[in-house]
């Protein structure tokens, strides 16, 4: 939600307009005829019609609906959407309980060639699959770095914790976001399965967490406001940060870069686009998703949202700002030691640590 409010009050979601003439012309998939209309629930921004190419021109149009939290695409097709939506963009936290209630359909790789072109680690992972079928299909991904200004900022933490050192003090802001709190359980237990935690682990946390927020100038409510901050140089340094945060300053001629503690690493998140279950336009969707996901198609959204790219032939298309915010150089090593997030349980069963119990330690070190 923070990334999409920044990517709006920035005009950036959708602005890959001045770059798209960079690309091959794009082509499509037959599928039949495409004068439908498919019906789209996700974020925006997966539905561009820059990366549809000539799938438009073949008179495939969108009727999207945008979202503003990954769990209305469940609420939705819970409550009358199934047989009347074609395509969802859920998040990884949206995922597994749209296979467990039987929302979404099966993937048939076999209609979605431009998949055999995906980095291998976007392919057959644990959260994409139920008894043994795949049922997402990934589309763009980011990490939780540093970011910060590079002019300014010079002795990076080896670890989560060093940023809590008294030499920081005041070079720091962060999002108000209990993801903070991840970061250093994933550095203290050396998982990013969250749904495991214990109420005990996340005291840990909290505790760990508390000569970080003694450096912080302060808590910032968007990704927008941090960029704001530290264009202004009232901090240096983002704790929680976000790649695209390093374009928007060096489009304003700041030197910035994004970093990941190399002791600890940290953890990924991943949209997917998924077929809901009794999808009115089955073959057009698969045309859909298969162009969206081709090389030129997943640059052009890469570009216009700021994230990372799963089709590996995407990242030669990709603008030389765009294309140096990941490490696709390194990207295998950095994907194995980065893992895929799983958040936190959304029910109480026992000492398991709930999303409201990670919200609530997480207010408490607010008011500290």
């Amino acid at each position: 939600m923070n990334r999409r409010e920044f990517l709006t009050r920035q005009g950036a979601l959708l602005g890959a307009g001045g770059i798209a003439a960079v690309f091959p012309s794009l082509s499509a998939r037959a599928a039949g005829s495409l004068n439908v209309t498919l019906k789209f629930l996700g974020w925006q921004g997966y539905d561009d019609p820059k990366a549809m190419g000539t799938l438009t021109s073949q008179g495939l149009t969108i009727d999207a609906q945008y979202i503003t939290g990954n769990a209305e695409i469940v609420t939705k097709l819970r409550s009358g959407g199934v047989g009347s939506i074609d395509v969802v963009t859920p998040g990884i936290s949206a995922v597994a309980p749209l296979m467990r209630t039987k929302l979404v359909e099966p993937i048939d790789a076999t209609k979605l060639p431009s998949s055999e072109r995906f980095f291998s680690q976007f392919r057959n992972t644990s959260w994409q699959q139920s008894d043994g079928k795949t049922y997402a299909v990934p589309v763009s991904w980011s990490d939780y770095p540093v970011s910060y200004r590079a002019d300014l900022f010079k002795d990076l933490p080896q670890k989560w914790a060093d940023l809590g050192d008294e030499k920081y003090r005041g070079k720091l802001i962060t999002l108000d976001d209990p993801a903070n709190l991840w970061i250093f359980a994933r550095a203290l237990f050396k998982t990013s399965d969250f749904s495991k935690m214990t109420k005990d682990q996340v005291s840990q946390v909290a505790e760990a967490f508390l000569p970080v927020k003694a450096n912080l100038t302060t808590i910032a409510p968007s990704f927008g406001d941090i960029a704001d901050v530290l264009a202004r140089g009232d901090a240096q340094a983002s704790v929680l940060g976000w790649r695209f945060i390093e374009a928007k300053l060096k489009s304003k001629g700041i030197d910035a870069a994004s970093y990941v503690p190399p002791e600890d690493g940290t953890f990924l998140w991943c949209d997917s686009y998924c077929i809901p279950k009794k999808a009115p336009h089955l073959e057009q969707t698969y045309a859909f998703l298969n162009q969206m996901l081709s090389a030129e198609g997943n640059a052009i959204i890469g570009a216009a949202i700021g994230c990372g790219v799963v089709n590996a032939d995407a990242v030669a298309l990709l603008p030389d700002d765009q294309r140096k915010l990941y490490p696709y150089e390194n990207l295998p090593a950095f994907l194995e030691k980065n893992t895929f997030y799983i958040p936190p349980a959304l029910k109480v069963e026992g000492e398991i640590a709930t999303m409201r119990d990670w919200t609530e330690a997480w207010e408490r070190i607010k008011l500290s």
